[in-house]
């Protein structure tokens, strides 16, 4: 099954750079043809105010915390947009708006049969369909991704991702995803990481001379959960919640609880589809509730509004969904000291902590319960401040941060893209650029022969020719 897998990712690979090539030699064709015209393509008008980026977002992945940031973030976007999304979406994500495609589904031979068969008819369709686009977004990783982006950027298209983790986490299944994520990351345009930390951890050769943001994760505010601070409690409902893998850490939180005595708590509430065994044996069963399985949005909601305290005993971290919906819930937070939690949990007008901090140990673990437990005042000015940091992260910020950078490439700068292929083309030495009314001429292009260039206009109405 493994060198299936690897087949598949030598596969990807290929196809999309086989259909890359076909993309600019039809781009050639089709620019030499225009000649003296090439800036007057009703059918691919440079985008403007008055004519802004068209927009293609593909959602890949059937369920779990990356599609639902993607769909909370599109509720929010006040920008036109075509969405892409698998025809094997969970109900509760289905979008009636997008366009649905066959990808694959759980199992691996799905992976590997609709990769062969279907991905190179998808990669056809959206090459002939790219020519309607000015940017593809991809909201976050899916194994598909990388040929889509070789198609658009040797179109002369504009690629956004977003860029969650950076490094695959411990116990991920599938060895090859971290060489498809260092892919997607080398060939998009640009990069959007939800903290600084994901961003100073990946490879800096892989986004040099890149541009770059820093876009934090929004809330996760179900429908039904509570928005308010929480009520300190005696006995309270300490949460584990999110899906269970190694890095997780959901052992030292086990033994963590040894040291805790029982009276001191209701329960202990293990909330998220598991994919590895753990052993509860030494807890008291009469206060363990576990629910395993992926629980839909009203279950969640439930289930945080009823506990008190959510522990993350994460052993490795990027950021973390879970996290935000902790601070859309005001719900007092213990979490260790790994990858980017910090940032998450912190206000960014004062950078004061919102939560708890750890170190990942058993022992350290049980120290933060224990003085959370028995802390009223602490435990009410943490909530106090997850509800500041709340009102930090509501959606319509962050889709106004994305937005800026799909319609204008990063705000200030409109970024239009013209490719010179060959030293003797035919293409013409004088070329038009329009932008609203105004008529700027780019004479002498001979010097620019076999180069890419892009051309910067800038609000004050000046050019920049940057080889």
């Amino acid at each position: 099954m493994l060198k299936s897998l690897s087949l598949c990712l030598h596969t990807i690979v290929a196809i999309s750079s086989q259909v890359a090539n076909l993309c600019q030699n039809l781009c050639l064709s089709r620019h030499t043809r225009q000649g003296k015209n090439l800036d007057k393509d009703s059918q691919n008008p440079q985008p403007t105010k008055h004519n802004p980026q068209r927009i293609l977002i593909m959602s890949l992945g059937r369920a779990g915390g990356c599609s639902q940031y993607a769909f909370k973030l599109l509720e929010h976007l006040h920008c036109p947009y075509t969405l892409y999304q698998t025809k094997y979406a969970i109900p509760e994500e289905w979008q009636e708006c997008a366009i649905h495609i066959t990808t694959y589904y759980h199992n691996r031979l799905s992976f590997v049969l609709n990769t062969l068969c279907i991905l190179p008819w998808h990669i056809l369709k959206i090459v002939w369909q790219s020519r309607h686009y000015d940017v593809l977004f991809l909201p976050y990783f899916h194994f598909w991704n990388l040929a889509f982006i070789l198609a658009f950027r040797l179109c002369g298209k504009r690629v956004v991702i977003v860029e969650h983790d950076g490094i695959v986490h411990i116990g991920e299944p599938y060895p090859f995803q971290q060489i498809l994520t260092n892919l997607c990351m080398k060939y998009a345009d640009e990069i959007v990481f939800l903290t600084h930390f994901v961003k100073n951890r990946v490879s800096q050769s892989l986004i040099a001379h890149k541009k770059t943001y820093i876009v934090p994760h929004g809330l996760y505010d179900f429908e039904g959960l509570a928005r308010v601070p929480k009520v300190y409690s005696k006995t309270p409902n300490i949460l584990f919640f999110g899906r269970i893998n190694p890095y997780k850490g959901i052992d030292l939180l086990i033994n963590a609880l040894k040291d805790i005595p029982p009276h001191l708590y209701h329960s202990f509430i293990i909330a998220g589809k598991s994919s590895m065994d753990y052993d509860i044996s030494s807890l008291d069963p009469a206060k363990v509730e576990i629910f395993d399985s992926f629980l839909p949005q009203d279950a969640i909601a439930q289930i945080f509004n009823r506990s008190h305290i959510l522990v993350m005993p994460y052993i490795e971290a990027s950021q973390s969904g879970v996290a935000s919906i902790a601070i859309a819930n005001c719900m007092p937070t213990i979490y260790t000291d790994v990858g980017g939690l910090k940032e998450q949990f912190s206000l960014e007008a004062d950078n004061r902590q919102c939560a708890l901090m750890c170190e990942p140990s058993a022992e350290s673990i049980a120290d933060a319960l224990r003085t959370l437990l028995g802390n009223k005042a602490l435990y009410e000015g943490l909530s106090h401040n997850l509800a500041l940091r709340a009102a930090e992260l509501e959606w319509d910020t962050i889709a106004k941060k994305i937005q800026d950078i799909l319609m204008v490439g990063g705000g200030a700068l409109l970024v239009i893209r013209i490719l010179l292929f060959g030293e003797s083309h035919t293409i013409s030495k004088s070329l038009q650029i329009h932008k609203i009314h105004k008529t700027h001429k780019i004479q002498n292009l001979a010097h620019f022969k076999s180069k890419a260039f892009s051309c910067i206009c800038t609000d004050s109405q000046r050019w920049q020719y940057v080889a």
